[in-house]
């Protein structure tokens, strides 16, 4: 080939630029065409599939055990919802329970454990369960739970996410999808799947309403497609029911991805277990309302994803139970991604149409509009679906929002899949939730456990009035921030399960703390008593204790009592204003660590990825103002082959891709800077607050020293001040006002040494407690946990 003209005095950059944009160009599109074909059988196929709706079988009347789970981390806005939901299913109490695993380290405990006791005492089994050590995150949650605290009898595992608040009815319809009509279970049903709705869209701003169309072309098309074919599919994570069988059989949850649901769902599939995907069994849920949340969330999706491929590809595809289609399908579930990178290529090398002269094609034009149109013939039907014919129509410009959301996550979602692909990092990244139901119509926006009025408890059959002779549960007198006050006789049996909350931990417990340490270096903030097995959680967030935890002979750790507690926790309250049960002391060592060691001054994680986003919407911008105003008749690099891009087609190619890749790209960066920005702010300020205190510190132990120099002079302490208790020692500058205190006792005021013993309190013998055996659980008996539930 012969190149005419040169830049900077050489043809040789000008070959490589043009053989580069070439490849690019038809690379890129090859992606393109192919995922988007996929997408055009679902479309194509989507009549004659939707119409085998999967038939609902007849529930017996001795109806299996099931534990709702709940995994949360810091879920203060939404956890009371989930658990009022949740406890409000209907199902038998005598084989229903709620587990609500709680990782948080806020005062999502508190409101956990407020809105658990509620429910036990209208008469159905709620808990809080923490666990010893946060491992493997919500997997590890789920798998914990399995292991050591759903009820023997447990068959079917119900999983919500925190912002979940599904109907009273949606339980017994999605078991009923496990048993044939003749009420006869299938064993190879290995989930249940239902299909997200949402709470705040009905009046939201752009994003949850593009969130939604993109949920819709999953639920309504891609799920049904695929489920309905005998293709892959994967568990959404929420809003389903597992069967406790399938996951014991294939080795249950794993946590070294960041997306155990779909590493789950794979695994079933292989081994031969199908599940059923419900596309009318609608649970109400909560989509992202800023554009900083949902990048985190989508991040961590498409990182899952390319863990899961990076993990699961050689067994899939190399598996005697999997045919050629389900291979295939396989690679199209997980590698879609694969079109982000193209997008990020595309945004680069597009915009120099108007400005290199290397011939794009008009079929390669074609094959670009073909494949938006697919696009568009995807999330149309999915408005379809939704909206109606008319409302459709009028919707159409969210395709057009959700096309330009796409372009501006391309570099973001890019960058995510590739990590994935080769990172085994499976750090969590929750998700935020707000709270945002705006959608105010639904009734299960509200609360039930923080009204005034409890609903009729329930009894082992499911409904009618408690036939114990217990008397009828009154409305409830709230306390602060809608804690009920319970009545005299669950006080004085709270007290009692007080006076006995001395446990003792298994040996297994005190194996796992770290060296010179207590169970409380394990977690901090967490209590627990012992059950036969079993942690179980006495209060939602624990005060630490000033007196160690100590191992005993037998190898049993034991725990101070209240009383003991009394003593050294000035009112035996946690911040939230909850009574504090036992807690595990973190020990001197722990002490010493924080008090030497604060926490670090830059938290914000800083990035390149949002300037260069910031970047890409700038060159964007820039070629497409430059293809309006014409400059395209004036290329940078002489032409080749003497081929001009002028026509009016690439200048409407350009101008359309630009101006959508620079908005797309433009609100992702700055969202993304603005946070960083805000992060450094954060940290400046607490770096100047932090050399404030320093100084003022400084000061004052420069005034304070000469006050001593003063009192020093007058009074002296001749006598040496020496041995005794609480004198100034002679000759000798303290910074502060800091007494001496012997070893053998202490007064109140003064400042006593990490390691010097604590006297008991008045009334209180200060013995150490010794360790008890672990009392068998008795059902109906209260528990230290319904002390979260008391006001005083």
């Amino acid at each position: 080939m012969e190149i005419e003209g040169t830049l900077f005095g050489s043809s040789t950059l000008l070959v490589i630029i043009w053989w580069t944009i070439t490849i690019a160009q038809y690379a890129t599109s090859g992606v393109f065409i192919l995922f988007l074909s996929h997408k055009a059988l679902m479309v194509l196929t989507y009549p004659f599939i939707t119409r085998k709706d999967p038939i609902p079988g007849v529930l017996p009347q001795d109806r299996p055990f099931v534990t709702v789970q709940l995994p949360c981390y810091n879920e203060a806005a939404v956890i009371r919802r989930v658990i009022d939901a949740a406890c409000n299913l209907k199902w038998p109490r005598d084989r229903f329970e709620v587990h609500v695993l709680d990782d948080s380290n806020d005062e999502t405990t508190v409101i956990a454990e407020d809105a658990s006791a509620y429910w036990r005492a209208v008469g159905t089994e709620c808990r809080v369960i923490r666990r010893p050590v946060r491992t493997g995150y919500k997997a590890g949650a789920l798998q914990w739970d399995i292991d050591h605290e759903v009820h023997p009898d447990s068959q079917f595992f119900p999983v919500f996410d925190a912002d979940f608040a599904p109907s009273p009815d949606w339980l017994e319809q999605g078991m009923a999808y496990f048993y044939t009509p003749a009420g006869e279970d299938v064993p190879s049903i290995s989930m249940v799947q239902g299909r997200w709705t949402y709470l705040n869209t009905a009046a939201a701003p752009v994003l949850p309403r593009l969130q939604e169309l993109i949920l819709n072309g999953h639920f309504f098309i891609e799920q049904v497609f695929r489920s309905r074919t005998d293709r892959p599919w994967n568990f959404n994570g929420t809003a389903g029911i597992w069967r406790r069988a399938v996951i014991q059989s294939v080795g249950g949850w794993e946590h070294d991805t960041i997306v155990e649901d779909s590493d789950l769902s794979i695994k079933c599939f292989d081994a031969g277990y199908r599940g059923v995907y419900v596309r009318d069994l609608g649970a109400p849920s909560e989509l992202p309302v800023s554009i900083g949340d949902y990048r985190s969330q989508q991040t961590r999706w498409v990182k899952g994803m390319g863990q899961v491929f990076a993990k699961r590809a050689r067994v899939v595809l190399t598996s005697p139970h999997t045919n050629v289609k389900q291979k295939v399908e396989f690679l199209f579930h997980k590698l879609p991604s694969i079109t982000y990178i193209a997008t990020v290529v595309f945004q680069i090398y597009f915009p120099l149409a108007i400005f290199v002269a290397v011939p794009f094609s008009y079929p390669w034009l074609g094959v670009n509009l073909g494949a938006l149109t697919v696009f568009w013939a995807f999330y149309t039907l999915a408005l379809y679906r939704t909206l109606g014919v008319a409302r459709a129509v009028v919707a159409q410009w969210r395709v057009v929002g959700v096309m330009v959301l796409s372009w501006g996550m391309a570099p973001l979602l890019a960058s995510a899949f590739i990590e994935g692909l080769f990172s085994h990092d499976a750090t969590f990244t929750r998700t935020p939730k707000r709270a945002a139901t705006i959608d105010t119509e639904s009734e299960r926006t509200w609360s039930i456990s923080s009204t005034g009025q409890r609903p009729p408890p329930r009894v082992a059959d499911g409904g009618g009035p408690l036939a114990n002779g217990q008397p009828e549960v009154q409305p409830l007198s709230s306390g602060g921030g809608g804690r009920e006050v319970l009545p005299a006789a669950a006080l004085a049996a709270a007290a009692a399960a007080a006076a006995a909350a001395t446990v003792a931990v298994p040996a297994q417990a005190a194996a796992d703390c770290p060296p010179g340490g207590s169970i409380g270096d394990i977690d901090d903030g967490i209590s627990h008593a012992v059950n036969e097995h079993t942690y179980r959680t006495l209060t939602a967030v624990t005060g630490s204790s000033e007196a160690a935890s100590r191992t005993t002979s037998d190898g049993s750790v034991t725990v101070p009592t209240a009383a003991t507690q009394s003593s050294n926790n000035t009112s035996g309250h946690t911040s939230s204003g909850s009574l504090s049960g036992p807690s595990f002391s973190r020990g001197a060592a722990g002490r010493r660590r924080r008090r030497s060691s604060g926490p670090p001054f830059f938290r914000t994680k800083f990035s390149l990825l949002p300037i260069f986003e910031a970047a890409l919407a700038l060159w964007s911008a820039f070629a497409a103002i430059a293809a309006v105003f014409g400059l395209s008749r004036v290329p940078f690099l002489d032409p080749v082959d003497g081929a001009t891009n002028t026509d009016t087609a690439w200048l409407v190619a350009v101008v359309v891709f630009g101006a959508g890749s620079a908005v797309g790209l433009g609100w992702n960066a700055t969202s993304a800077v603005a946070r960083m920005a805000g992060g450094a702010m954060v940290d400046i300020g607490r770096g100047v607050g932090r050399a404030a205190a320093a100084i003022g510190r400084t000061v004052c132990g420069c005034c304070v020293r000469e006050r001593q120099d003063d009192d020093d002079g007058v009074d002296g302490h001749a006598d040496g001040g020496g041995g005794g208790g609480g004198g100034w020692r002679k000759g000798r500058r303290r910074r502060g006002r800091r007494p001496v205190v012997s070893e053998a006792s202490s007064v109140v005021g003064e400042e006593v040494g990490l390691n010097a013993p604590r006297p008991a309190a008045e009334g209180v013998t200060s013995a150490e407690p010794e360790a008890l055996p672990a009392a068998p659980f008795m059902p109906g008996a209260p528990t230290p946990g319904d002390l979260s539930e008391i006001e005083v």
